[in-house]
């Protein structure tokens, strides 16, 4: 069983391999400039050959990036057709800050803020620019993640602010605000240690969880059926002792699409259920997770523990032995508690700037 801080450590390794396989092979003492000039390696990049335009630029002298950064935007100052490369050299640099993230922290900020200046830069083109605004808004769904994930709050909070400022109305960045509220002060809960339930004893203060569920409430009023945010405000009026609770985490469920968010539902009416010692209807909603994610502890060590307490032991047994025997997988009960990358809106902005 992972501990929350051996379980960040794999996360983190999991999210840079996730973000950028060429993460490895990127060494901050390769200082020499790479032969390739800036251009090449923004078409490099968005041609799909990720790993060979990263590489490359992670051995440019800062200087020399710089100069190239600051050429690309007196480009885009000379009307409609000139930005056309700065949607893929915003995400070049962004996925080489990601990969940097765990090796170099100063590098990749460097990096990154090169990255965040041409998101500008695209967001005073947005009319002139087609599908710019929307590159725009995914960008700042996904950048602020990766500060959810190493729990610099702080960054991540100002991203979100930012964001709002250039996408306003957007659901998705009420949401992150939210999480931003709930992961304060938070720490994961006990239920894989415990003999009995999820604790939520040294959970965020009832402040941070109020305006948490507010930040939820906004985004569900422009998206009356963005699940993660409708999960989130359960789990959050569970912990509030809110009877309304359940029917959040069912409407989740039904409108959930994607197995971490409906896994976690069930997950969560679980916990309720055991909370009021409805031990059948638990294990009931554990099994049901489990199904959903046979490779994720969580479900398995409460399912097991449930039918334990059911006085089922055979049942508890064979839970035991089929989590023994099963592939181990990164748990969405973690990435809920430390913070995960946004890894759909990842994909999206690296699918927008791929050229044909």
């Amino acid at each position: 069983m992972l501990r929350p801080a051996e379980s960040r450590r794999v996360r983190m390794a999991v999210i840079c391999a996730a973000v950028l396989l060429v993460a490895a092979a990127i060494r901050p003492q390769a200082a020499a400039q790479d032969g390739a000039d800036y251009e090449h390696l923004v078409d490099t990049y968005a041609r799909g050959h990720l790993n060979e335009a990263v590489t490359a630029l992670a051995r440019w002298p800062r200087e020399n990036v710089t100069a190239a950064v600051h050429g690309i935007a007196l480009i885009s100052q000379n009307g409609p057709g000139g930005p056309s490369p700065l949607r893929a050299a915003a995400m070049l640099h962004t996925d080489l800050a990601a990969a940097l993230s765990s090796s170099d922290g100063s590098l990749s900020e460097f990096h990154f803020g090169l990255a965040r200046s041409l998101v500008g830069l695209l967001t005073a083109k947005n009319a002139q620019l087609k599908g710019a605004q929307e590159f725009v808004q995914r960008w700042y769904e996904f950048a602020p993640t990766l500060y959810l994930a190493t729990r610099e709050i702080e960054k991540a909070s100002q991203l979100v602010r930012e964001g709002l400022t250039r996408s306003p109305a957007n659901p998705m960045l009420y949401f992150l605000g939210g999480a931003i509220n709930e992961l304060q002060r938070s720490v994961p809960t006990t239920v894989v240690t415990r003999a009995r339930g999820f604790s939520t004893a040294a959970g965020p203060s009832a402040s941070l969880l109020d305006v948490a569920a507010a930040e939820y409430r906004r985004a569900l009023a422009i998206d009356g059926h963005l699940a993660i945010a409708r999960l989130h405000l359960g789990w959050v009026r569970f912990q509030q002792h809110d009877s309304r609770a359940p029917v959040d985490l069912e409407t989740a469920l039904a409108d959930a699409s994607d197995a971490g968010t409906q896994y976690l539902a069930h997950l969560f009416l679980g916990a309720i259920a055991e909370h009021e010692n409805r031990l059948a209807d638990a294990l009931a909603e554990y099994e049901k997770a489990r199904t959903i994610g046979p490779h994720y502890q969580t479900a398995y060590i409460a399912a097991i523990r449930t039918a334990a307490a059911l006085g089922d032991s055979e049942r508890a047994r064979q839970a035991a032995l089929t989590f023994v025997a099963a592939e181990k997988r990164e748990d969405p009960w973690w990435d809920y508690h430390l913070g995960g990358v946004n890894m759909p809106a990842l994909e999206w902005l690296r699918a927008a700037v791929r050229t044909q």
